[in-house]
């Protein structure tokens, strides 16, 4: 059985719901967040069963919410609870079957059969509709609440087009008949990775983390520690619903993060090298991202200057353009997160700091979560170089660890090698570290430095940069 929580330790949030899906999805919403979120089973408590007869979703979702925190609070355990309700609004039945999504052909036995029952009363319903009448939305509403009320609802949708037919054999009620116009696939026909991104219970999830961070800066005002981690930069603004910004910055290697479909993201920032022969800076480091799918984004790397100070050849390097192409999608274990990138520079830079032609390179970046504050990097990367009038073959790579200091602050060391530096130049070993501070969801501020491990050029290097989403 649960204790009591204390204004010290983690609030736990209970997830009123058997659906494991829905767990693994919530920890990886609010996993910068001081929640401990638990099942009933791993609870231990007996949640009672509710009669879903509320007119609308949230009235559904509200009267889960309410009965898991009141049995908790009859069991002695202050926390908060979560529930859903969710299902399909057809406008040529004027909104059928609605909140009864789950039961509108009334049909017993086990989900699959049930599932199976109400796609066809669906599709008989509407076998005289044309396709231009036949427009859909899911619609999804979580509810948090504790003993005293409902603290949160909120709610995501996403718009479709019924079918005639069946397509696909993933997903579950109503996925295989409900296409995805902007995908031009059904919900069935998804990844799983695909359709969180763009379903009606991915835009909630993330919708419920903004709504969690504003409720857990309150709870954890009672701490003196979290309470000044939740009182800073933190409140600086609002909370964005597609979560923290996710950046390439300022390591050496990529992460597999992906920019929101829709959104663009700047990245930017300035380094300085010493300790060699000659001091050099550089400053741009731009690079604009934006997603154009929920598993691709293209990336713009804009012309940074570039001056060796006392020694010449000052200039802007080439500009380049690429794509982030999400491969896997890990399951916060063993499965790690993984992209691939594929990325050439334009010959537009000076003489100096250019090249004649393009330099294609691919990289495949992964990373495991290591429990709830460490995550491990990897990244290895190929690139056909252009040196001068020599073309030869370079690998790269590195290894990273981050971790998590406080829900706006975290840390990383990251050791990284290029096999060979350049044509005539021995194998290149860096190792560097770096702090980032999320001062709202969308700005990101970040400081690194590192060593050069041997050779003739600048040993050490400093740096600091900047990341930007603009809000929707």
């Amino acid at each position: 059985m649960l204790a009591a929580s204390s204004s010290c330790q983690p609030r736990i949030l209970l997830l009123a719901s058997s659906n494991r899906a829905n767990l693994a999805e919530l920890r990886r919403a609010s996993a910068r967040l001081p929640l401990r979120i638990i099942t009933a089973e791993e609870s231990g408590l007996e949640l009672p069963e509710v009669a879903e007869d509320g007119e609308t979703f949230a009235d559904n979702a509200a009267l889960k919410a309410l009965a898991a925190a009141a049995a908790a609070q009859q069991a002695g355990v202050d926390l908060w609870a979560l529930a859903d309700d969710s299902g399909l609004e057809v406008d040529a039945l004027g909104g059928a079957p609605g909140v009864r999504s789950a039961r509108f052909a009334g049909a017993a036995g086990d989900r699959e059969r049930r599932d199976r029952a109400n796609m066809e009363l669906l599709l008989e319903r509407l076998r005289e509709v044309p396709d231009e009448g036949r427009t859909a939305r899911f619609v999804c509403v979580l509810a948090v609440a504790d003993a005293t009320g409902v603290l949160a609802t909120v709610e995501g949708t996403v718009a479709g087009r019924i079918l005639r037919a069946p397509r696909g054999s993933g997903g579950f009620g109503y996925d295989p008949v409900f296409l995805h116009p902007p995908s031009g696939i059904t919900f069935a026909q998804m990844e799983p990775a695909a359709k969180q991104a763009v379903s009606h219970r991915g835009q909630a999830l993330r919708r419920l983390r903004a709504a969690l961070a504003r409720l857990t800066r309150t709870a954890v005002a009672l701490s003196l520690v979290l309470g000044l981690a939740a009182g800073g930069a933190s409140s600086l603004a609002g909370d964005d619903p597609d979560g923290p910004v996710v950046s390439d910055r300022p390591s050496f290697g990529d992460g597999p993060g992906l920019v929101p479909v829709g959104r663009v993201q700047v990245e930017g920032g300035a380094t300085f090298s010493w300790g060699g022969p000659a001091e050099s800076w550089s400053l741009g480091e731009l690079l604009v991202r934006t997603g154009v799918s929920p598993r691709t984004e293209i990336q713009v790397g804009l012309n940074s200057y570039v001056d060796p100070a006392g020694a010449g050849g000052s200039g802007v390097q080439d500009a380049a353009l690429g794509f982030k192409l999400r491969l896997l999608s890990g399951d916060g274990e063993r499965k790690p997160d993984l992209a691939l990138l594929g990325i050439t520079s334009l010959p537009t830079g000076s003489d100096a700091q250019g090249a004649d032609g393009l330099i294609p390179e691919a990289r495949l970046a992964a990373s495991w979560a290591l429990g709830e504050r460490l995550g491990l990097g990897a990244n290895l990367n190929y690139a056909y170089v252009l040196d001068g009038a020599e073309r030869f073959h370079r690998l790269a790579g590195g290894v990273s660890l981050g971790a998590s200091l406080t829900p706006r602050l975290s840390a990383y060391g990251e050791l990284f090698s290029f096999v060979p530096a350049t044509a005539s130049d021995p194998n290149d070993h860096f190792v560097n570290a770096g702090v980032l501070l999320a001062l709202t969801d969308n700005v990101q501020l970040d400081l690194r430095a590192g060593h050069r491990l041997g050779g003739d050029d600048p040993d050490w290097f400093a740096g600091f940069g900047a990341t930007w989403r603009p809000r929707r």
